[in-house]
């Protein structure tokens, strides 16, 4: 058999200030079913009321997986790390540094510090 890739997702629910682990997605009804960390209910909201993020199959150095919109740093110059939000970019997993600077993902030089959700001001 071939290399298989895990499919995973996580829904910022833009109504409800919530960030969850989606557990079903419904294309066809146009729904979606989270739960969020340590809670043993699960939420089930419209597709237009949540924002998708992907899996990107990376963890970083501690283990953290890494999803579309988190936030990394990594590298340094001076002791300033970089810092970027993560994005598929011409098929590449990529940290979004600036309007014109992409670096792909290199999983062993990354932390995952926050999300554009919950954390907007870390990318500032």
């Amino acid at each position: 058999m071939g290399n298989s890739r895990l499919l995973k997702f996580r829904a910022w629910d833009t109504e409800n200030k919530k960030m969850g682990q989606v557990t079903t997605l419904d294309l066809e009804m146009g729904g979606v079913e989270y739960q969020v960390e340590k809670s043993p209910f699960r939420t089930i909201t419209p597709l237009t009321s949540v924002e998708l993020m992907q899996y990107t199959g990376l963890k970083d150095s501690k283990g953290v997986e890494i999803y579309e919109g988190d936030i990394v740093k990594f590298g340094s110059i001076d002791s300033m790390p970089y810092k970027g939000s993560v994005e598929m970019r011409n098929g590449c997993w990529t940290a979004k540094i600036n309007d014109r600077q992409n670096m792909i993902l290199a999983q062993h030089i990354l932390e995952v510090i926050g999300n554009l959700y919950m954390n907007p001001e870390l990318i500032k």
